[in-house]
């Protein structure tokens, strides 16, 4: 009788990459047990999609097991790869969230040209989460929740040409947030919910009304929603409203909650 001769995993490790990154990360991730020669191949994967609910444990109510073991898988993932194999799309989300040099080295380790979308889900966070925005020019998509009042800074520089879609929730923005909002001239879709504004987070650079021709070209849809308490009876903060709804009245579509509506008048 003929011996069975395994022809797919005799294929050149590059070949079969390219098979295993057709696949979702956690159907790649089961390929691994197939033999020795597939084992790990589906580390370098670009397309990475992770949620501490994909982890199974014996006590489903452990917390901190289920958050060390999401953490070690993602380390895995994100710092062990060749420096060419890089990530072009990161979903990453976890109720309990993660402290904070553990954020700061996945973010570190993915915030780099050949990023296309990052997107992290995170119940709670760290203290600082953000202390700075990489420059990144292959950025389409940017979806950041650290809970509905977080009250994390949110970066008072940031760069992103092509960036098209930005979703923050919980965040307090800085009085230039519009400003920086300017060099995204691609952006199509902005999302900002349970936003804060506080007075002691300012940029150097004195606040100025923006010219009403200083708007987003491409905008399709913005939404809008703040934590008004954050906003009423100052005039910094009023200012900060209209210039972001300067920058954004370009939208085709234009949603503005009422609390808005209300500082302004």
């Amino acid at each position: 009788m003929e011996k069975k001769v395994d022809r797919i995993s005799s294929l050149p490790d590059p070949l079969l990459e390219n098979v295993l990154f057709k696949l979702p990360i956690k159907e790649a991730a089961r390929t691994g047990i197939l033999s020795k020669s597939w084992k790990g191949l589906w580390v370098p994967h670009p397309y990475i999609s992770l949620s501490d609910n994909d982890l199974i444990d014996d006590d489903p109510d452990n917390w901190s097991i289920r958050n060390n073991k999401f953490i070690k898988i993602v380390d895995k993932l994100l710092l062990r790869r060749h420096e060419n194999a890089r990530i072009k799309k990161l979903q990453l989300s976890c109720r309990q969230g993660v402290e904070d040099a553990v954020f700061s080295r996945w973010y570190g380790a993915v915030l780099k040209d050949g990023l296309e979308e990052l997107d992290f889900n995170f119940g709670r966070c760290c203290e600082k989460p953000l202390s700075f925005l990489t420059p990144c020019s292959t950025l389409v998509t940017l979806k950041l929740y650290f809970g509905p009042v977080s009250g994390h800074k949110f970066p008072t520089s940031f760069d992103f040409p092509s960036l098209k879609n930005m979703h923050l929730n919980g965040f307090m923005l800085a009085n230039n947030f519009p400003e920086q909002l300017l060099k995204c001239q691609d952006l199509e879709n902005l999302f900002l919910a349970c936003f804060m504004f506080d007075n002691c987070f300012s940029t150097d650079q004195e606040q100025v009304e923006l010219d009403q021709r200083q708007v987003l070209p491409n905008l399709n849809h913005a939404q809008i929603g703040c934590c008004d308490y954050s906003f009423r009876g100052r005039n910094d903060a009023r200012l900060f409203l209209k210039n972001l709804i300067t920058v954004l009245s370009n939208a085709k579509s234009f949603d503005l909650s009422l609390s808005i509506i209300e500082v302004i008048n």
